[in-house]
């Protein structure tokens, strides 16, 4: 008796969750995010990084990257890498 009692409610639940999903309102705001300008990877000469207050900044120089504001050489691997994914995301 207890198991056809169950039964009963849950048959209950689907009914009102597909009556609800059938009546609801399809108006819906949709929203359409701006288009990023395509980028390549020649175009950037400068990439900053901002992290909880601090910030680094890589700078291209002579087809060099370089760690500003020593001037310090970066890994030219890790930089292209880092380009790749800026331009894949455009």
């Amino acid at each position: 008796m207890k198991l056809k009692k169950e039964y009963i409610i849950l048959a209950l639940i689907i009914i009102a969750l597909s009556v609800y999903l059938v009546t609801r309102s399809t108006n819906r705001t949709f929203y359409q995010l701006p288009e990023m300008p395509r980028v390549t990877q020649k175009e950037i000469t400068r990439l900053q990084i901002i992290k909880a207050g601090a910030a680094l900044e890589i700078t291209k120089k002579d087809n060099t990257w370089y760690i500003a504001p020593e001037e310090y050489p970066a890994d030219a691997d890790k930089i292209k890498d880092m380009l790749g994914t800026i331009a894949d995301l455009t």
